[in-house]
């Protein structure tokens, strides 16, 4: 759970991280927690990333065993941050976090989805510990019937999540409505809060190139998301996970069980409902 200052005290762990197959010296992990400021301040993961070197897949599971043990927090920021648990202190605001970012030129929605299909699926599930089964773009759905244009989102991600001490497995739909640069109003909010009929979680993807320069309608267009628990989502480059800064954290709601079961049958391919029906028995 993200608290009201934007930092996710929720820990998660990845079981195919070994750290003794970094051989002799310090761990991966220990390495890491020596780069996060003293203070508790965070610090972005892209800029970790490139110092310590190596794959993200190792880097993502040393992150994620820090805050499993208590020693590390996970933040906000361009690409995510991170920063160490202090005793008795309070981290830095996440939102404080900023890189050096690449200006991008205007995109057409269409030439969005591919490239934050593949951040959704690898960067951005890794640094929230999602663990999707498939993410999709439904913006069309081929010629099946969906209902209408504001129930179909853009791109849509599923993930089957099976707990400890609860006796059942919990389906979860993520939606994702896109806006390129010169599309972004409050609009894509009543269009992503209409998504939740089906989802559990409903975030708009706003194309920001520049941030020093930022649509007059953003400010709107926040403000009304944290009204309605919708998640916003910026971004400069959509390949490039350390252009995006989560703005809002999209509440989680439980939808009809009758709508979601309805949303995997229409809106998502055989393939994927194949993955969904075996996942969930």
């Amino acid at each position: 759970m993200n608290g009201s200052d934007g930092i996710d005290q929720t820990p998660t762990g990845s079981a195919a991280f070994d750290q003794q197959s970094m051989g002799a010296g310090p761990s991966l992990q220990d390495r890491l927690f020596d780069l996060l400021p003293a203070d508790g301040s965070l610090k972005l993961n892209g800029e970790l990333l490139r110092t310590l070197g190596g794959e993200k897949a190792d880097f993502w599971a040393a992150r994620d065993l820090l805050v499993e043990d208590g020693r590390a927090v996970r933040g906000r920021g361009r690409g995510g941050s991170t920063a160490r648990v202090l005793d008795a202190a309070v981290v830095g605001d996440p939102l404080d976090a900023s890189s050096k970012d690449q200006v991008a030129p205007r995109q057409s929605e269409e030439s969005l989805y591919e490239p934050l299909r593949g951040v959704l699926l690898g960067d951005w599930q890794s640094e929230k510990g999602y663990d999707y089964l498939a993410v999709e773009d439904v913006s069309r759905a081929g010629r099946r019937l969906t209902g209408g244009k504001w129930t179909r989102p853009d791109l849509a991600a599923v993930e089957v999540q099976v707990f400890t001490y609860l006796p059942v497995k919990t389906l979860s739909v993520h939606t994702f409505e896109v806006k390129p640069s010169d599309m972004i109003d409050v609009t894509a909010v009543y269009e992503a809060l209409a998504h939740r009929r089906a989802a559990t979680h409903s975030y708009v993807l706003l194309h920001v190139p520049d941030d020093q320069q930022p649509p007059a309608a953003l400010d709107a267009v926040i403000t009304e998301a944290r009204r309605h628990g919708i998640g916003v989502i910026v971004f400069a480059d959509p390949a490039n996970y350390e252009t995006w800064d989560e703005r809002v954290v999209a509440d989680r709601v439980d939808p009809d069980p009758a709508a979601v079961d309805e949303f995997v049958r229409v809106q998502l391919p055989e393939a994927v409902r194949s993955k969904v029906e075996k996942a969930v028995r």
